[in-house]
């Protein structure tokens, strides 16, 4: 495997291209990022679909896919007229990557509400009602309950539908790239000095494994549906060796520590931030080593008329949605006061 040398002066070959990888876009996205993470964990498990957490969770998932869709048709575009470098290229898959899996926090909580929910009211028994000879009475595990699981249900998959589009074209770049990386987009001469960071070690984008690795794996991702399924593993997987751990825990001590819905959501929640501290740190640690080598030219984080509406766009938006939370939040204080 070929690993990137560092401290080579490269002289700039790479032009700068703001709008795909300066400050402000990048800003923008990890704001969104961590108000997804705090909305997730603060979110109760129980909360219904019209749940201000889960509303406005949903809301800024929405939010980043469009910019995340926006990323990715500027890099068609750029790629198709031959503007697009394959530096710049990466920078945008590890963007979208995190855009991805922040917004898949809605997804999995949603997904773990419906679940220990349905599980909750199969296991309730029936209330029954002395004055009629011990009669099954109307509970909350009756046929209303059902249904709203159902439906619950149906929406989650609705919630799937835009994360696998967006994966679709994500995985659609990522073969467009990998295909042709000693020919795509503009610069091809600056290619073999262009590294992909992968765990912070930086590898030559030329290197075969890298190529064959990255090919395998962007073809799975450009499936519709299947992409989420597979690229949901990984979390599926932390969840199931910190379920064991509790399992463990739990026979050593023989004390009830956490139930497992707050504990499956909670590793969910821990496992989806792992990954997002991995690629946004990828993401920095391969711009700064590109302005490090000079690989990249002047202007990389000048600050652009796209970069400033990304960045007010996205501080506008969390304003006013912790507005809105803070005035639901007081609104029902009051109604428990006044009763």
């Amino acid at each position: 495997m070929i690993t990137a040398t560092d401290g080579q002066n490269l002289g700039h070959c790479v032009s700068a291209n703001p709008d795909i990888s300066g400050v402000g876009i990048r800003l923008s996205i990890y704001g969104q990022v961590f108000f997804n993470v705090a909305f997730a964990l603060i979110s109760p498990p129980d909360a219904t679909r019209s749940h201000p957490e889960h509303v406005i969770l949903a809301a800024s998932s929405r939010s980043l896919f469009l910019t995340g869709c926006a990323l990715l048709i500027c890099a068609f575009y750029q790629g198709s007229v031959q503007r697009l470098t394959v530096h710049h290229t990466l920078i945008v898959l590890n963007l979208n990557w995190i855009i991805y899996f922040s917004a898949l926090l809605h997804i999995f909580t949603r997904l773990c509400q419906v679940i220990f929910r349905s599980s909750r009211i199969h296991r309730t028994p029936p209330r029954r009602l002395p004055s009629l000879g011990g009669s099954p009475a109307p509970s909350m595990g009756s046929p209303t309950e059902p249904a709203a699981d159902v439906e619950n249900l149906r929406s989650v998959w609705q919630f799937l539908l835009l994360p696998a589009i967006h994966l679709s074209a994500l995985g659609s770049l990522g073969i467009l790239l990998w295909t042709q990386v000693q020919s795509f987009g503009d610069q091809p001469e600056c290619t073999p000095h262009t590294v992909l960071t992968v765990f912070g070690s930086s590898y030559s984008v030329l290197d075969e494994t890298i190529r064959r690795g990255s090919m395998a794996i962007y073809w799975v991702v450009a499936i519709p549906l299947l992409n989420v399924l597979v690229t949901g593993v990984p979390v599926f997987m932390a969840v199931a060796v910190m379920a064991l751990a509790l399992w463990t825990a739990k026979r050593v001590t023989r004390r009830r520590l956490l139930s497992w819905d707050v504990f499956v959501r909670c590793s969910g929640i821990t496992a989806l931030s792992m990954l997002l501290v991995l690629f946004i740190s990828n993401t920095e640690l391969m711009i700064a080593r590109g302005v490090h080598t000079s690989l990249v030219g002047a202007g990389e984080e000048q600050w652009t008329f796209g970069q400033t509406l990304a960045l007010i766009s996205c501080l506008v938006q969390m304003v006013e949605m912790v507005k809105a939370l803070y005035t639901w939040r007081v609104d029902r204080g009051g109604g428990r006061l006044r009763r």
